[in-house]
């Protein structure tokens, strides 16, 4: 067995918050993590490529598609979109100004294509709902809102090829 690795601490902003977050890789295809000052717990995954892994859980395995674009990680996992930037370690979760509140706008987690719009300005839709869905790298990949709340603006249309990181729509 590989011997553990040091534990790398880092801070990320998640919208308006910051978390921090502790990895070490154990072995090949294992780490511990720890969010926050929770429970560390070991992982298994298996990468794919630079952008694509595959997380083992006990409920399954788990698509994981990463993209970088200067300070910011993109991340999606099972239709959820998250954009994370990388904050200096001096930061705590207190520090961060307006904790708790979500981040409203959904951007596209790697270049694709716009596939399919599910929802229209105005619509009242619920965290987790599918919003839309886009193609990168043959795969179709569904968004999903990060919050409840009402569509504010839908920022692109179908067929629309998509840069990392652009934002596709807003809520309110």
């Amino acid at each position: 067995m590989v011997s553990s690795r040091k534990m790398q601490r880092r801070c990320f902003k998640i919208g308006k918050r910051i978390h921090k977050v502790s990895l070490a890789e154990t072995e090949a295809g294992r780490a511990k993590v720890r969010l926050d000052e929770g429970t560390e717990k070991e992982i298994s995954f298996l990468r794919l490529n630079e952008h694509a892994l595959i997380l083992e859980l006990p409920e399954g395995r788990v698509p994981v598609y990463l993209a970088r674009r200067g300070g910011d990680l993109f991340v999606q996992i099972q239709g959820q979109a998250f954009q994370l930037r990388e904050e200096d370690s001096d930061h705590s979760l207190q520090e961060a100004s307006g904790a708790g509140e979500e981040d409203k706008t959904i951007s596209a987690p790697m270049p694709g294509k716009v596939v399919k719009i599910l929802v229209k300005p105005g619509a009242s839709v619920q965290r987790t709902q599918p919003v839309i869905i886009l193609d990168s790298m043959k795969v179709e990949i569904e968004l999903k809102a990060s919050s409840d709340g009402r569509v504010r603006e839908v920022l692109v249309k179908e067929g629309q090829q998509l840069d990392m990181g652009q934002p596709l729509i807003t809520l309110e």
